[in-house]
């Protein structure tokens, strides 16, 4: 079930479709050395402290891009590597809003795009499927009609929903252009963690892929 939360409780992640397997919840990343990539080193203060501020940025992205239905801003902090794999649930989404997503990105010029699919059109595409969501249950509601397809909708937040999170790196891993991150909200005792896998281009850094392993 993906319902608003009032206010806005980021990490975004957490509002995705998620599987829940004994208490411990799956998405799409795993924890390995991204592409292949040995001989990793921890990231450095500085390096942790970017990273923070990307997860802080790409998390607001996200938000605002729900809100406004302007996904302009994606390719700024998404990107689509071509050695990441995602799940079934994103390939699924990514389908549906295929012809969507390529007609945006073909008239984005705010940063790079990388492979025609991954984690950059993956998250535009659930933008798009939740604010579709949104729209068919207004709908409904407006003309009395039958509730679609017998769920819940996914209700677009207000911008007043959003509230910032403390963010506690617990992992950093770099592996040259590539960093493995692991990290959890709110409390270092956290058992939710978050991991991210993140690219490289042009000098900047930009989420690839994301998973969600423990229990909230």
């Amino acid at each position: 079930m993906r319902l608003r939360l009032l206010p806005w409780r980021g990490s975004r992640i957490i509002l995705a479709a998620l599987v829940a397997i004994g208490g411990v919840i799956l998405v799409g990343a795993d924890r390995a050395a991204p592409g292949g990539a040995a001989g990793g080193r921890p990231a450095t203060e500085v390096e942790q402290q970017q990273v923070v501020t990307l997860i802080h940025r790409y998390e607001r992205v996200f938000f605002d891009g729900w809100v406004s239905g302007d996904l302009s801003a994606f390719p700024t902090v998404f990107y689509n590597d071509a050695d990441e794999h995602l799940s079934p649930h994103w390939r699924s989404v990514m389908a549906a809003h295929q012809p969507e997503v390529t007609a945006i990105l073909r008239q984005s010029h705010t940063g790079p795009i990388g492979a025609s699919d991954g984690l950059l059109s993956a998250e535009m595409s659930d933008v798009l499927a939740r604010r579709a969501s949104d729209a068919r249950w207004q709908e409904a509601e407006a003309t009395l009609a039958d509730v679609p397809g017998g769920q819940p909708p996914v209700i677009t937040p207000r911008p007043g929903d959003w509230v910032d999170k403390q963010i506690f790196i617990t992992e950093a891993v770099v592996f040259g252009d590539r960093t493995i991150v692991t990290y959890v909200l709110d409390s270092p005792d956290s058992t939710l963690r978050f991991h991210l896998h993140l690219l490289q281009v042009g000098g900047q850094w930009y989420l690839t892929n994301y998973g969600v392993t423990g229990s909230p």
